[in-house]
């Protein structure tokens, strides 16, 4: 099953601009249990959650950008969507995935392919390393195919294999440099 929830849940859009303020983000009754409840009494094994969309906003706490839940007014900025749908579904017995768009409509350096590469492997591996590296029985899929169309926007495309051998390799830092630390 796939979720497509996020900021423009309460804009009443399907595609956000990327201007959108996160302070409207505000699910109070967000139960993550509950769509994995459901999912699972509906026959569904998996659930895939649209961790970005289009629109730029993440649904959690990512240090990439001010574009996020960090920044909303939902539990004062310290919930993590992401992160209550992997716990729901490990606590259900379904299997968590996460798509993040490789379009940014709010990212400045979206349609630079090296530096937006750079975001968008520093958003991977945020993902990778806070919801999938140390799950048990759970493996990091990238499925390139479902960003197909996406990429033809842009070259986010090359942004998979760099990551993949920047994972391998274990040299991951985020855009700017440092040490990263999810």
């Amino acid at each position: 099953m796939f979720l497509h929830f996020g900021v423009n849940t309460f804009t009443d859009r399907e595609w956000g601009e990327g201007r959108e303020d996160p302070a409207i983000f505000n699910p109070t009754q967000l139960d993550a249990r509950q769509w994995a409840r459901t999912a699972r009494d509906a026959g569904f094994r998996t659930l895939i959650l649209t961790a970005k969309h289009h629109d730029g906003f993440c649904l959690w706490p990512t240090r990439t950008t001010n574009h996020s839940v960090a920044h909303s007014m939902w539990r004062n900025g310290q919930g993590d969507v992401v992160r209550e749908l992997v716990d729901a579904c490990r606590a259900e017995g379904l299997k968590a995935g996460l798509y993040l768009s490789p379009w940014d409509r709010h990212e400045p350096v979206y349609g630079d392919s090296s530096r937006y590469n750079d975001f968008y492997c520093a958003q991977l591996t945020e993902l990778y390393r806070r919801y999938v590296q140390n799950a048990p029985g759970r493996r990091f899929d990238v499925e390139a195919s479902v960003a197909l169309e996406d990429c033809k926007k842009g070259n986010a495309a090359e942004a998979i294999p760099v990551l993949e051998k920047k994972l391998r390799e274990n040299r991951i830092t985020p855009p700017g440099g440092g040490e990263f630390k999810p």
